[in-house]
């Protein structure tokens, strides 16, 4: 590799980190203006993310600088060794990375959208990604015998077809990433927003696209390489997986930030984009949570329904002092709320939706029951399965 070469791809594997570190910052900021100090499975897998990526980078520039991108000709065989092994320690960064990075989405996914669906969704696809990724660990760990063949082709054994490893590895991955960016769609199809609104919210999750078309590309590029001159064909591939972890973690950063944003909006004089008081908002609030503990009471509808194996909730209009309130699905500019109600006695919680809400009302802030009432309109509650 041309010396103007290795140093664009130096270049380009520190900035796509640097960017994603960025993001996962804002988001970890946007966290605290939401929610304080309360943080969720979803942002501690971001960082354990965020942390591998960066090893990553750092395992990728030890590549170039042991060789990658140069011809095998002009390597001694200690380098060639020596590179062999630090790329199959890639592979295994690559495929957990990938697979943290997954389980971070889909924890997201069960906290912003507290549907029965939304969980056995994330669940399955929680169990396919994890067992992809042991299942990867395992072929790689396996795909010479004795492995030293790997790194000293010399050695006597057997090793597997490269391009079946790759590709066995790429179609399961394609499909999961495919999958996890379709499964919030119907969700946020349903909120009652206008249709723009509903437009660019699923616009938002759906950034993690550029990641499946980065997965395809890192296939073509490694089903195109040269058996006997793997240290410069294989270059382009490494780059380009670097660049796929480092773009998961912002698709995944990227919907979380958005409280940010807005206050950047606000201090440069932008505020007309964002939502204002005393009018109709004109931003768009994606789903969120916050905390909330109150000693008033919530009124129900009469048709909150008891627990379906039995608990100390009564089907009646008001719900049991001293409640603890956790708020979903919360828009407040578009009329939608949710609330996850659970009492003290340790019964199930009770999964309620509430439509029609004034702009100005703010999600958790109930105030006494009859005015809480009357902003809430007709209230529907569901046991929780």
């Amino acid at each position: 590799m041309a010396e103007f070469k290795r140093a664009q791809v130096c270049v380009t594997t520190i900035a796509v980190t640097c960017l994603a570190a960025v993001i996962v910052i804002l988001r970890f900021i946007a966290r605290y203006m939401t929610v304080k100090s309360e943080l969720t499975a979803d942002d501690w897998l971001t960082v354990v993310a965020i942390i591998l990526t960066i090893c990553s980078m750092a395992v990728n520039l030890i590549m170039i600088g042991t060789g990658l991108g140069r011809n095998m000709s002009d390597l001694k065989g200690e380098e060639v060794a020596r590179l062999m092994q630090i790329v199959l320690a890639d592979e295994y960064l690559y495929v957990l990375n990938l697979t943290i990075i997954k389980l971070s989405i889909l924890s997201m996914y069960r906290r912003l959208f507290p549907s029965r669906t939304i969980r056995v969704a994330t669940v399955v696809l929680g169990g396919i990604s994890v067992t992809w990724a042991l299942s990867y660990i395992v072929v790689i760990s396996l795909q010479c015998m004795p492995l030293q063949k790997w790194w000293q082709p010399e050695t006597e054994g057997t090793c597997l077809d490269l391009f079946a490893i790759y590709l066995g590895n790429a179609i399961p991955n394609i499909f999961t990433d495919v999958s996890i960016l379709a499964l919030p769609i119907t969700q946020v199809w349903r909120l009652q927003v206008r249709l723009w609104q509903r437009i660019v919210l699923i616009g938002i999750f759906l950034l993690g696209s550029f990641v499946v078309f980065i997965s395809i590309y890192r296939l073509i590029l490694l089903l195109q390489i040269n058996p006997t001159n793997v240290s410069r064909s294989l270059e382009p591939a490494l780059t380009w997986a670097h660049i796929e972890m480092a773009t998961a973690v912002i698709s995944a950063s990227l919907p979380t930030i958005r409280p940010v944003l807005v206050h950047i909006c606000r201090s440069i004089g932008l505020s007309q984009f964002v939502s204002s008081k005393g009018g109709r908002s004109r931003g768009i609030s994606l789903p969120e949570r916050s905390n909330q503990k109150t000693t008033d009471t919530a009124p129900l509808s009469s048709r909150a329904t008891i627990n379906r194996e039995g608990s100390d909730w009564l089907q009646s209009d008001h719900v049991m002092k001293e409640t603890d309130v956790v708020c979903h699905l919360c828009d407040s500019a578009a009329g939608l709320c949710g609330e996850h109600i659970s009492n003290k006695s340790g019964s199930r919680p009770i999964i309620t939706k509430t439509t029609e809400i004034h702009h100005e009302y703010e999600c958790g802030d109930r105030g006494d029951s009859d005015s809480t009432s009357q902003k809430q309109g007709e209230i529907q509650a569901y046991s929780a399965v």
